[in-house]
Formats: structure tokens, C-alpha cells, sequence
């Protein structure tokens, strides 16, 4: 109970510093762009089916985490990683998509380097990080230009 109460002081004292931050840049770049990410979140409980929305995004993250999981189990050298580390991967190499348009050349390289702690060889980490990142710009791909084909479809039947 020692931790968690050490977690409860820091995280208020954290909560405190940053309205206190966010009062001072209010006016900023950094200031607005905050606000928007506040404004987006507020808007999913505007939402009509805000459930569905929820359990969406919960699913659609959901298989982005299988997906790494099938990808240790296709590899020899990485096949004894944890769902754990598959998570672990999942938050490091998204913030590798945020950083360069795509994740191009930015995932790849975080997934490899994280995978350096697992004690993974660079050379499989980045291999790993290569097709990962492909199969899931290919289905990204894939599935967007079908969904522009069976679109227009959906909606002259929903007319009718």
C-alpha cells in the first residue's frame, strides 16, 4: 500500500503541474494543440452510439496487438515473446507512425530497437519491424481502396 500511496501523491502532484502548464500556454501552439486533443475526447461523448464507438476502437486495437502476436509466432527468433512485449511494441511503434508520415522507416526502426531489450538481435528486430509495419500498411491499403469500391454499392442499396 506504500507504492500505491507514493503513485497517488505523484500523480496528483503530476495532475496539479500540468493544469497549472497548460493555464501558462494556453495562448501557444502547444497550448491549442492540447486543447484540440481535449476537444476530440470530449467529442466522443457527443456521440450517438457512443458505445459502438468505444468498442470499435477497443477491437480495431485489439487486432493491431494479434497482429504482433501472430508476427512472434512466425518468427523463430521471437517466438517465445510475451503478449506483454507485443504491447510493449504496439505503443512504442505507434508513436513511429505518429513521427513520420505512414511510420515509414520510423517504425521499423523503433519495433528493432525495443526489440534489443527482449534481447533480440537488431538485424531480426528490424526485419520483424519491416514486415510488420508492410502487412499492416497492406491491409490499410487494401481494405481502404475495396471499402471505395463496396461503398458506393452499400449506398445505392441503403436507398432503395
Amino acid at each position: 500500500t506504500l507504492y500505491f500511496q507514493i503513485f497517488i501523491v505523484i500523480a496528483f502532484a503530476g495532475l496539479i503541474t500540468f493544469i497549472l502548464l497548460l493555464k501558462r500556454i494556453k495562448a501557444t501552439k502547444v497550448g491549442q494543440f492540447i486543447k484540440g486533443l481535449g476537444d476530440g475526447v470530449k467529442s466522443i461523448f457527443k456521440l450517438k452510439k457512443r458505445g459502438m464507438f468505444l468498442l470499435y476502437t477497443l477491437l480495431i486495437w485489439a487486432m493491431y496487438w494479434f497482429l504482433l502476436v501472430m508476427g512472434f509466432w512466425s518468427m523463430s527468433q521471437l517466438e517465445h515473446l510475451s503478449g506483454f512485449c507485443a504491447m510493449v511494441v504496439l505503443v512504442f511503434g505507434s508513436i513511429g507512425m505518429i513521427a513520420t508520415q505512414g511510420g515509414i522507416g520510423a517504425y521499423p526502426y523503433l519495433v528493432g530497437k525495443i526489440l534489443l531489450y527482449y534481447g533480440i538481435a537488431e538485424a531480426h528486430g528490424l526485419a520483424f519491424g519491416w514486415v510488420s509495419w508492410t502487412v499492416q500498411t497492406g491491409v490499410v491499403v487494401i481494405m481502404g481502396v475495396l471499402s471505395l469500391i463496396l461503398l458506393p454499392v452499400y449506398n445505392n442499396r441503403k436507398l432503395k
